[in-house]
């Protein structure tokens, strides 16, 4: 078992690059040409803790959790409040009220949730990476299901108002808030779970997104061919929105065919559905529109592909087609021998004359078909 999260401040030069100047480092500094040198290995040692990704995605390397037979199961590991699990994540940032309004995907590494743990009585132990800076944020179970935001350390580290949240399972039944309950072993799974969060300041910034966490499937138990059939829900924000809640939401069917001998995964998205800013119903966008998943290798049970959103009508109005969207999903199977699957996605559509530029973030979660 794995101890329970502690919190603690990871320092690290701004940039990736090993050298003096690019690291943000310099001999100026007061360092002596070791101590630079232990800051860069300290800097790449860092950085082995995230594999970030283009488009705000990134995929934790906290130690995975997998599962060794059916009994691994989140039911029985989180209750305990000893097993912390890695994540997959994906993040827009928001400003307001200043000269930088609007969204945009955040910088590589930038944003997203590190690990996820039970405090062993019903809530969660959740730590955020924020510009560089951990922060294990504890969400009691009685706060959780309250649906609040919680006060947690600034991204900054010189004020304490930061606001975190770990809003609930994306997959809630909006008629029956219930189901959003996140309480040990919840989830509608059986080994993994999908959830959003934020992560907000003073001064009027969030970084807003979704990860999923679980038991993973070791990848020496994928074998055969396989059908998964999952549900996507993403949010697309306009690059120059300079308002909270202005989002479109997405709702769509994930398709995926898996070769899993061969290690390869290729799929689509369809059935997709939109709700705009103001309106109360989702309304499904026009035959034809799709997300095309390109086929890519299955490594370590993960898979990471490009995506590319089409419409056959080439004069559908920008806000009636998934046309020009473009991205990157990235998944994990989850359970002994793949049951489960689920993940994060995000991607983004240049301007057009009619709609600015706009970033897609979002999560699916299902499972395999039956043969």
């Amino acid at each position: 078992m794995m101890p329970v999260l502690t919190r603690n401040v990871m320092v690290v030069c701004s940039v990736v690059v090993l050298s003096a100047a690019t690291l943000g480092c310099s001999i100026s500094d007061g360092l002596t040409e070791r101590q630079l040198e232990a800051r860069k290995e300290q800097q790449r040692l860092d950085n082995q803790q995230l594999a970030g990704i283009e488009g705000g995605l990134a995929r934790s390397l906290q130690p995975s959790v997998y599962a060794a037979s059916a009994d691994d199961t989140l039911a029985n590991l989180l209750p305990g409040g000893e097993t912390v699990f890695s994540t997959l994540s994906a993040a827009i940032r928001r400003e307001f009220l200043s000269a930088n309004y609007g969204a945009v995907h955040p910088e590589l590494g930038a944003a997203y949730v590190k690990a996820v743990s039970s405090d062993g009585a019903g809530g969660f132990r959740v730590t955020f990476v924020m510009a560089g800076r951990e922060s294990a944020v504890h969400f009691r179970a009685e706060e959780i299901n309250a649906r609040d935001i919680f006060l947690g350390a600034s991204e900054d580290n010189l004020t304490p108002y930061t606001l975190f949240s770990w809003t609930g399972s994306f997959r809630a039944d909006p008629d029956d808030p219930s189901t959003a309950n996140l309480t040990d072993g919840s989830s509608m799974y059986d080994y993994f779970d999908v959830n959003g969060w934020s992560a907000g300041s003073t001064a009027f910034k969030q970084r807003r997104g979704y990860a999923t966490y679980g038991v993973r499937t070791p990848p020496e138990n994928l074998s055969g061919r396989a059908t998964f059939e999952a549900r996507v829900q993403a949010e697309i924000w306009n690059a120059d929105s300079p308002n909270w809640n202005t989002q479109t939401w997405l709702h769509g069917t994930l398709h995926l065919e898996a070769n899993l001998d061969d290690g390869e995964i290729a799929g689509q998205i369809d059935e997709l559905l939109t709700r705009p800013p103001g309106i109360t119903a989702y309304q499904p966008l026009a035959d034809g529109n799709v997300i095309d998943i390109a086929s890519t290798p299955i490594d370590e049970a993960r898979f990471a592909a490009d995506w590319v959103g089409n419409d056959p009508n080439g004069d559908a109005a920008p806000g009636d087609t998934i046309r020009g969207f473009s991205g990157k999903i990235l998944g994990e199977f989850y359970g002994p021998a793949a049951e489960e699957i689920g993940g994060v996605l995000s991607g983004r559509r240049d301007a057009t004359d009619t709609t600015p530029e706009q970033f897609l973030i979002g999560g699916f979660h299902g499972s395999q078909s039956e043969p």
